[in-house]
């Protein structure tokens, strides 16, 4: 097996486990994987009034304290910019309340953490 191959598989098992902590937090999962001219966003989900785009990150091992470099400016960017075009294609609510979040997943040490409005518009 590739090291891609095996990136891409941890990826999606990383989503897979990610969508069901949501489900089971009250969360709908409004769309998976989204592509957009910009890029992707793993996961759009809402619960009450707070639309959220996820990026997963599963990584072998849980180190919190690399989650903020885990995402750079230019992937917050286009997870900004999908976000916005989802809105846009959807005619979403603009009242509606935005989150951008990550969820880390932790394979070996079986933890997720969800850290909402990890990141903003203003950090783009």
């Amino acid at each position: 097996m590739t090291p891609r191959y095996s990136t891409f598989r941890k990826g999606r098992w990383g989503e897979r486990r990610a969508s069901l902590f949501l489900i089971q937090k009250g969360y709908h999962i409004l769309e998976l994987n989204f592509k957009s001219p910009s890029g992707e966003v793993d996961i759009i989900a809402v619960k009450d009034d707070v639309v959220s785009f996820c990026e997963v990150k599963a990584w072998e091992s849980y180190c919190y304290e690399s989650l903020e470099y885990a995402i750079n400016r230019k992937k917050k960017m286009r997870i900004i910019d999908s976000s916005l075009y989802w809105l846009q294609q959807r005619a979403f609510d603009a009242y509606q309340k935005l989150s951008y979040d990550v969820i880390y997943c932790s394979h070996h040490a079986r933890i997720i953490r969800h850290i909402k409005g990890a990141f903003g518009v203003e950090d783009g």
